[in-house]
């Protein structure tokens, strides 16, 4: 299946599942190949053949956008080298989850994954509280439980205080001996959770100079700024408070007014499924031109002077 229509097979399979989509149609120029919301529950997906295609810097711009949507960030693909994934398996590019279209299929149902493909074999995330209650119920000492499975007690330390990832086959001798599946499967909001950390403990500053005073602005009214490169927008501005958020987008010198055109539909359409709001700041005569039809056409798309930023961002 080419990915053309993987794009069009996962739209028509979110969509049964209750999501509403925004697809993308510029590979080039944007990280993502769908965007999808359901409620509280997002993805941003990335649509390739190969998994190795997806290169670090569209890997940081699809956790970037994830963030700024409210999103979990994935890829979905065929291959990883020259082998096919395996369904029921996840695996890493550049700390952004890749998938199979089913395994993707059976998060959406509800049937996390709990297996991980990495490096030196495949592994699975530990609970690691039910695990010492399962040990203590059973009368065992991390040493006693370490010497059945097979492993260090230093091992069955790090598995119950979520220090470590335990080997496949370590998980199947622990359920072996305890009686009990001690896995923790994978969901997309975990999936969110982990992005949002990385996110918030990360800081990159925007290079452009109109950008960096709207991220001052904003940051002075409670806002995290996002800045994006492969996106419809330049800015993402999120409160983690009460999780409203604006996209903006910058005009300036070089921009040229269809491809503008085009990127504010496609900022709308995602503005419209993450109730967030449009912000278009920059030159005026371009402003003008690109405000007929686009406001007409979309209720929140706001084409602002500088000095109306504040009332926009509250």
């Amino acid at each position: 299946m080419s990915v053309a229509l993987k794009v069009r097979e996962l739209e028509r399979r979110l969509a049964r599942a209750g999501y509403m989509t925004v697809a993308s149609r510029e590979a080039k120029r944007y990280s993502f190949s769908l965007i999808a919301k359901r409620g509280e529950e997002g993805l941003v997906i990335r649509v390739l053949r190969n998994i190795d295609s997806c290169r670090r810097p569209v890997a940081v711009e699809l956790k970037k956008l994830a963030f700024s949507v409210g999103a979990a960030p994935f890829i979905v693909g065929s291959f990883a080298k020259s082998e096919p994934l395996l369904d029921g398996v996840l695996y890493s590019r550049f700390g952004v989850f890749a998938l199979s279209l089913l395994t993707l299929q059976e998060m959406l149902g509800g049937r996390g994954p709990v297996i991980y493909a990495k490096r030196g074999g495949l592994f699975v995330k530990v609970n690691g509280t039910k695990l010492r209650r399962l040990r203590e119920e059973r009368g065992l000492s991390l040493g006693q439980l370490a010497k059945e499975v097979g492993v260090s007690r230093r091992a069955i330390y790090g598995y119950e205080r979520g220090e470590m990832e335990a080997a496949l086959e370590v998980a199947m001798r622990l359920e072996e001996v305890l009686g009990e599946s001690v896995v923790k499967p994978m969901d997309i909001s975990s999936c969110r959770r982990s992005v949002e950390e990385e996110l918030l403990s990360s800081k990159e500053e925007p290079r452009d100079p109109l950008a960096k005073e709207i991220e001052r602005i904003a940051e002075r009214r409670g806002f995290v700024v996002t800045s994006l490169r492969r996106a419809p927008f330049e800015l993402a501005a999120v409160n983690v408070e009460d999780e409203s958020r604006a996209f903006i987008k910058t005009i300036g010198r070089g921009s040229g007014a269809k491809e503008l055109r085009e990127d504010l539909r496609v900022a709308a359409r995602i503005a419209e499924i993450t109730d967030a709001s449009v912000i278009v700041v920059g030159r005026k005569e371009l402003r003008v031109e690109l405000s007929r039809g686009i406001e007409e056409e979309f209720d929140n798309v706001h084409f602002v002077r500088r000095e109306e930023l504040k009332e926009y961002l509250g």
